[in-house]
Order: C-alpha cells, then structure tokens, then sequence
C-alpha cells in the first residue's frame, strides 16, 4: 500500500516529499495534513484532475477526517490533487507524476511462437514420403 501526504498550509497543498503513483493501482491512501482553518471542516472532497486522451477529467472523492484512499488511475501522466470543503474553501493543488502500469501500454497479443525445429522435421517427413515409391496392389 501506498500513502501520500499532503501538506496543506494557507490554501496550497504541497506533497511531502517526492511521490509518485503509479497507475492501475486501487490502493494509495491520500493523508492530508491542515493548518487550523480546515478544523471545522471534517468532511471534505479531495479532487484530482487530469488530462486522459486529450479531454480533461476532474474525479471527487469524497471523505471525512484526513485519510482517504485514491481510485485507480489509468492512461495519465500527471494528476493534480486539492482538497474542497465547507462554503467553497479550497486548496491549490499538488502536482503528482503517474507512471504507467504495463495494463496502460497499447499491446495486441503476440501470435502463438511455433516450435521451428518441429514444423521443419514436419515438412523434410512429408517430402520423404513423397519421394519413397508407391506400393502398387496387384488385386
């Protein structure tokens, strides 16, 4: 399990430390640590933004306390995330990298790999078998 923290101090979060998701996972805990105007406020909305196939995409999740889990992310690069609360307090937002995950890359499957040294052995059989005489049945 993941967990980012995000610090957020006179209206801007800002992640400790350097922190990254990668994507396809359903299991980042976002913990959100206020200065004191966030007090009246424990059930909040913590918001992420990103650009998904060049459309930009807002997900609200909301939580009370200062823990919540992240839904999985796909296909991003980067999401911004900012929290959201009471009579419209919010938060500017915190730049996080997305890595893809190996379900994001576009893949058809591979054909099926077949056994070389069998389907030559296969074909040297049946040029044998054509080059061997013919049993001629005299009845």
């Amino acid at each position: 399990m993941q967990e980012i923290v995000l610090n957020i101090r006179k209206r801007i979060a800002a992640p400790r430390g350097m922190p990254q998701i990668i994507c396809g996972n359903s299991d980042t805990v976002l913990r959100c640590i206020t200065d004191s105007e966030w007090v009246d406020y424990p059930d909040k909305t913590v918001l992420l933004q990103f650009m998904q196939n060049g459309a930009p995409c807002c997900i609200a999740v909301p939580f009370t306390g200062n823990v919540c889990m992240l839904p999985a992310l796909s296909g991003i690069h980067e999401v911004r995330i900012g929290i959201a609360a009471g009579d419209i307090r919010t938060a500017a937002p915190a730049r996080i990298p997305c890595l893809c995950c190996i379900t994001d890359l576009p893949a058809h499957e591979a054909p099926e790999r077949h056994d070389l040294f069998a389907a030559l052995t296969a074909q040297v059989n049946r040029i044998l078998n054509d080059l061997r005489p013919q049993e001629v049945y005299n009845g």
